[in-house]
């Protein structure tokens, strides 16, 4: 599966009422970087963190996970609690303690 995130990035930046020159200036890059991200197929994920960071707004989280496939059984996620923050997503069965999914963000700044 491949997953785009420049309509989600395009469309958030819309409801917060910023235009590219608003996003470059955010993101300390020049409008036709923008530009290019907008109409990108892909988006390298160190920048997805920045972006996301700027807009405070977890496009991995709202993207990525919400079209993953589910390979396993979804019985054991009827009774799951989700938890999402924004340096992790733990989703854990309080009836199965062998049940537990974590995905942590990673802030090495380079």
């Amino acid at each position: 599966m491949r997953l785009s995130f420049n309509r989600p990035i395009n469309h958030t930046a819309e409801q917060k009422g910023w235009s590219e020159k608003d996003i470059a200036n955010k993101l300390q890059k020049s409008q036709s970087t923008i530009s290019d991200l907008y109409r990108s197929k892909s988006t390298k994920i160190k920048s997805l963190i920045i972006i996301s960071d700027i807009f405070n707004y977890h496009f991995i989280a709202e993207v990525y996970l919400s079209q993953m496939m589910i390979i396993f059984s979804t019985a054991k996620f009827d009774d799951c609690i989700i938890s999402i923050n924004p340096q992790r997503i733990h989703i854990f069965n309080p009836n199965d303690e062998s049940f537990l999914m974590v995905f942590q963000r990673n802030d090495e700044k380079k």
